[in-house]
């Protein structure tokens, strides 16, 4: 019976070292890649573990029974959490300088993006200044004969009469209207009006 009693609680601290086992595993695979989660995790968890060698050395009366080694799972523990909270600090100032480089990513896409948007309204404005130029150009002239039609005399006649009577100067307007032309076209066509 004593025998049994003696499987059961090692088959007990068994399974209950099994889950231990296989996380200190994991942690120190992942620790070998890299992960300072891992590596933390493994140093708080080493002084966890040297505190029970500790204890039990102290229990079995192999080392002298102080302060520290009838309290070493305490001062473990403690060790442990101090090295755990040092874990998630590192950690979140990971996570701050991670937010910040993406945050200057950010900014800088987006100033190359508004440069980009400014190089191209800048195109896009210049283009339309100068189709209006030259719509502006196509109603003042005359498609046929090129010369300033009746909508610039409009437009530019005031500012002209202004700057003559500042300089001095005179103007003389003629107008010249062709009876009957209609006849001429009609006899001779239109191309030759036109030439006319």
């Amino acid at each position: 019976r004593r025998f049994l009693k003696g499987a059961t609680a090692s088959g007990a601290i068994a399974m209950a070292m099994a889950p231990m086992l296989v996380a200190i595993v994991s942690a120190a695979q992942r620790a070998l890649r890299g992960n300072f989660g891992a590596q933390y995790f493994l140093i708080a968890f080493s002084f966890v573990i040297a505190a029970g060698v500790v204890l039990a050395l102290n229990k079995l009366g192999l080392i002298a029974r102080t302060f520290i080694t009838e309290h070493a799972t305490e001062v473990g523990s403690a060790v442990e959490m101090v090295v755990l909270s040092l874990a998630i600090i590192a950690r979140l100032n990971h996570q701050r300088r991670q937010r910040e480089i993406a945050q200057a990513a950010l900014l800088d896409a987006q100033q190359r993006l508004t440069t980009e948007l400014e190089v191209r309204v800048a195109e896009r404005t210049e283009a339309l200044q100068e189709a209006n130029a030259k719509l502006t150009e196509l109603s003042q002239t005359d498609a046929l004969t090129g010369i300033f039609n009746r909508r610039y005399l409009d437009a530019h006649l005031e500012h002209e009469l202004r700057r003559l009577a500042r300089d001095g100067n005179s103007m003389a307007v003629m107008l010249i209207d062709v009876d009957h032309f209609k006849r001429f076209n009609d006899t001779h066509g239109h191309p030759a009006g036109d030439a006319c």
